[in-house]
């Protein structure tokens, strides 16, 4: 301990001080923990062995409430892109039951997306004007899921058929 790092001590009353950092895999030492004493002393090695075990748990959460902050970033950015995009977005579960829908099914097939939550895709999809349909999209739903696209028909709420393309994403 340098003559300088005496004086800061000095004038702050430490005695003994221990340090431990906040080390991040992602961000490396992200800040440090420490205890202090006005009195002099030895600290032990197992007291430094706890204040390291609190900083590393320290370190822990603060690494997950930034990669929390940053998960509901994205999301928030993903949603306003379903929000605005014009085409209809769509999820299914493994039964072909509709999970999830754009707002966006409302302006083309004249459906809200809750009167269409729960009902299996075939319900608006015309299946007559788009036969190879169901075949194409089993495939897609097979690894290695392909990048594949197919045409199809959408039903209106007034029964008008809608062309549609569906393209695959795992």
């Amino acid at each position: 301990v340098g003559d300088a790092d005496r004086e800061v001590a000095e004038r702050m009353g430490l005695g003994a001080m221990a340090v431990a950092p906040l080390r991040t895999p992602r961000e490396g030492i992200v800040g440090t923990l420490a205890i202090s004493y006005r009195a002099p002393r030895t600290i032990p090695q197992a007291s430094i062995d706890l204040l390291q075990g609190m900083a590393d748990q320290a370190a822990i959460a603060l690494s997950n409430s930034r990669l929390y902050d940053a998960l509901q970033r994205a999301e928030s950015r993903y949603r306003y892109l379903l929000t605005n995009a014009p085409d209809i977005v769509f999820s299914i579960d493994t039964e072909g039951r509709l999970t999830f829908l754009s707002d966006a099914v409302e302006a083309i097939t004249g459906w809200r997306a809750d009167e269409l939550m729960g009902r299996k895709w075939r319900e608006v999809v015309d299946l007559e004007a788009s036969p190879d349909l169901r075949e194409a999209f089993e495939a897609m739903r097979r690894p290695p899921f392909p990048a594949a696209s197919q045409r199809f028909a959408l039903r209106h709420r007034d029964g008008t058929r809608i062309p549609a393309d569906m393209r695959g994403v795992a």
